[in-house]
């Protein structure tokens, strides 16, 4: 009556998925870049930066409990560092929140520090400020 072994059903009420017995939780987050830019000469036009980029997404990834980050090839050159960063950042064994906070540190360095425009025009942010991971690098 009752005595056989059940398997035990978890719910999980913030995202309505059940869990039953022992089975592995295998969790996926879709992570999609899109790149809208305008054909503009305007100096002034933002455009993303592929360090930035995959350390934010580096940090939904670890916030998420993922393993691994798969990121474009579109940044291959600006994401060489990379491994020299993950390494430095383990080995000083960052958390997530040091992490964000780092990056915020940054952007604010980088909007203070910004060289004023030339006379032509020119912004000189691309070209003038330290790249996140070197920054990092130098600060980790």
């Amino acid at each position: 009556e009752g005595t056989e072994d059940k398997e035990l059903e978890t719910k999980d009420e913030s995202c309505g998925s059940v869990r039953v017995g022992q089975a592995p939780a295998y969790r996926h987050l879709l992570v999609v870049n899109s790149e809208l830019r305008e054909m503009t000469p305007d100096p002034q036009h933002m455009t993303f930066d592929p360090q930035l980029r995959s350390m934010l997404q580096w940090a939904a990834a670890s916030m998420a409990d993922l393993p691994m980050v798969q990121l474009s090839p579109s940044g291959s050159r600006e994401l060489q560092q990379l491994p020299a960063v993950v390494k430095r950042l383990k080995e000083r064994e960052w958390k997530v929140g040091e992490l964000l906070q780092a990056l915020l540190r940054y952007c604010e360095e980088t909007q203070t520090h910004t060289p004023p425009q030339s006379e032509h025009g020119e912004a000189g942010r691309a070209s003038h400020h330290t790249p996140l991971f070197q920054w990092i690098l130098e600060h980790a």
